[in-house]
């Protein structure tokens, strides 16, 4: 399900929706304690199906029908193409099954260009997963994370990433407008 790339930037595994409409406004989307968030409640999940939406993905069907797209893009250190192919086709299924959401999904497994706050995904991204838009509309592009360089956030590479590609950035909770959904972590805004 998973396609490789690989270049001397590094190795970024991707997936292509075959539903999925180029573009020029994309809604790029970290994966975890964003999209989703352990069943659990742990800080790490325990396996590959210790998974539930922490976003409903109904959210996002206001800006699909304004003609956005969806694109996951992920730091997955150390994971290979196995754990990805044993947990992301669940999600993309769950997406599909759901709210008939097609995306892109993009896993950065090493410590790379591809790797967040690198611009790699983005470019990789806007250079061969949608043509035949070859630009985006960086006044309507938005990156949604949890890692925003907050007290207590794991990183601020989320944050980092929309800054270095010139687009715009909502943790989740400002995206949705919804301050009862808890951060990830012990997160102090």
């Amino acid at each position: 399900m998973f396609a490789e790339h690989k270049d001397d930037n590094g190795l970024l595994y991707y997936y292509v929706s075959s539903e999925f409409k180029p573009s020029s406004k994309i809604l790029f989307l970290d994966l975890d304690h964003t999209l989703i968030t352990t069943k659990s409640g742990k800080k790490h999940p325990t396996d590959f199906q210790d998974w539930k939406f922490h976003l409903n993905p109904a959210i996002f069907l206001p800006y699909i029908t304004a003609g956005w797209q969806i694109a996951i893009v992920t730091n997955q250190m150390n994971m290979n193409k196995d754990d990805i192919e044993n947990k992301m086709p669940e999600i993309i299924k769950q997406l599909k099954a759901t709210h008939n959401i097609a995306v892109v999904f993009m896993v950065s497994t090493k410590d790379d260009y591809y790797r967040k706050p690198s611009t790699g995904m983005i470019q990789f991204f806007n250079s061969t997963l949608n043509k035949p838009i070859s630009r985006l509309d960086k006044s309507a592009t938005i990156m949604i994370g949890d890692a925003a360089g907050r007290k207590g956030d794991h990183s601020a590479a989320d944050i980092m990433l929309a800054e270095n590609a010139g687009i715009h950035f909502m943790t989740p909770e400002i995206f949705t407008g919804d301050f009862s959904i808890p951060p990830a972590g012990n997160i102090v805004p």
